[in-house]
């Protein structure tokens, strides 16, 4: 399975959230996923593509021309597709993976997954989206999120677009559970 990781270009992380990060790369390696990501070396896109390819695994990365001076091309990775821009690179990447699993980042990782949750609650994919809640990383999303659909701005449709898992163990269940419900929306 292609799974596009969304994660940091920054690498200012507390030691536990790296190893979660390490940790992570070997749990997509040991599952014969490949992972699919913005293709730059820095941060925590950096840690993990060298990670994966550290244990034999496979990683492609879609890098904007635009980008190559702040995130520094992967060098070493399978696949490095340069792309005109960031629309394009999250296109590529919709379509080239099976499943999407959301790891600690900033306002780049929100774009991403908020543009494949978008996606997948018109109905446009059915392909799985993992939020990997690392240390509570994703906490205070959770409470935006419960706070929105208390305001009626968001489907309960919306929510079960997406799995939160607090433990490595959970995502490959995630990934199951979604899988198998997939073919559930219209």
């Amino acid at each position: 399975m292609k799974i596009c990781v969304f994660c940091s270009a920054r690498s200012d992380f507390s030691e536990s959230t790296l190893q979660a990060c390490k940790d992570f790369a070997v749990w997509l390696v040991k599952n014969n996923h490949s992972m699919v990501y913005g293709g730059a070396s820095v941060g925590l896109m950096g840690l993990l593509a060298d990670e994966v390819l550290k244990l034999g695994g496979q990683v492609e990365g879609y890098l904007p021309l635009d980008l190559f001076p702040k995130e520094t091309p992967h060098k070493h990775i399978q696949k490095l597709v340069p792309v005109k821009d960031l629309f394009e690179r999250k296109r590529l990447m919709m379509e080239n993976s099976d499943a999407f699993i959301v790891l600690p980042g900033g306002v780049g990782t929100l774009d991403e997954f908020f543009e494949v949750l978008t996606w997948k609650s018109l109905n446009c994919f059915d392909k799985p989206i993992l939020v990997y809640n690392v240390d509570g990383f994703w906490n205070s999303m959770m409470i935006m999120f419960r706070d929105l659909r208390l305001k009626n701005v968001l489907s309960d449709n919306l929510l079960g677009c997406f799995t939160v898992c607090t433990r490595l163990m959970e995502l490959q269940e995630g990934l199951n559970a979604e899988r198998s419900t997939a073919q559930l929306v219209p």
